[in-house]
């Protein structure tokens, strides 16, 4: 009988140890990037605005910069990591460790399909608690993920891929508001204009760009304003 309570113990030690194992997966892209940049890295009277995201941010970063001329100090971080990812915090909170920001404009949610829509609301959490432990002066803005289509010439019409995007961006929603950060909603600014699409439904061309960074510094220019 004394046999059995080592067994039973290391039964469920190697059933603990499996399941860590397997919820610490790390899944990555065939390329993965990383791409940021801090303006005026020496010093501005101006509040420093950090926009965080993807490829999709690096389109509208630019003309979001020339919309806040003179009203912020702009900032970019775009990767290809997931929020599931681990390695995603680290590259936030290098950045964090370096700038103090006024307002943070982020987004995640393309990137990393390989992880389940489970994972990605059991981890997103992290982010907002690594924001608000870092830069707690912040002002945050939750910038929903905007729409995947099949490509050109089907443009029109939805890739498969959009119904997680949604669904995502419904558990991220979700979240953010229960903690009171208002929701830059890119998803329905662009959903009903695939004229703004570039040729790989994901991306956008120079009118749907603009029409984001619109929206963006609009939202940026709010949080300002309430600091």
């Amino acid at each position: 009988m004394k046999l059995l309570i080592p067994l039973f113990s290391l039964i469920c030690l190697s059933s603990a140890l499996m399941s860590v194992a397997q919820s610490a997966v790390i899944h990555r892209e065939d390329i993965e990037w990383l791409d940021t940049r801090v303006f005026d890295g020496r010093g501005t009277k101006l509040p420093r605005v950090l926009l965080v995201g993807d490829s999709i941010c690096l389109g509208y970063f630019g003309k979001v910069q020339a919309l806040l001329q003179g009203k912020a100090s702009m900032a970019y971080l775009a990767t290809s990591k997931a929020i599931p990812d681990p390695a995603y915090l680290e590259e936030v909170k290098t950045l964090l460790d370096e700038y103090k920001f006024d307002v943070i404009h982020f987004n995640n949610g393309l990137h990393g399909m390989d992880y389940t829509e489970r994972e990605y609301e059991r981890h997103f959490p992290n982010l907002i608690k690594l924001f608000r432990k870092m830069q707690p002066q912040a002002k945050l803005i939750w910038a929903n993920s905007t729409t995947w289509r099949e490509s050109a010439p089907n443009l029109d019409q939805f890739h498969p891929n959009n119904d997680r995007v949604i669904a995502r961006n419904r558990i991220a929603d979700q979240i953010v508001s229960k903690d009171g950060i208002p929701i830059d909603d890119l998803y329905r600014l662009v959903a009903d204009h695939p004229e703004w699409k570039a040729n790989d439904g994901v991306h956008f061309n120079d009118q749907g760009y603009s029409a984001l960074a619109d929206q963006v510094a609009e939202y940026v220019l709010k949080a300002l304003k309430e600091r």
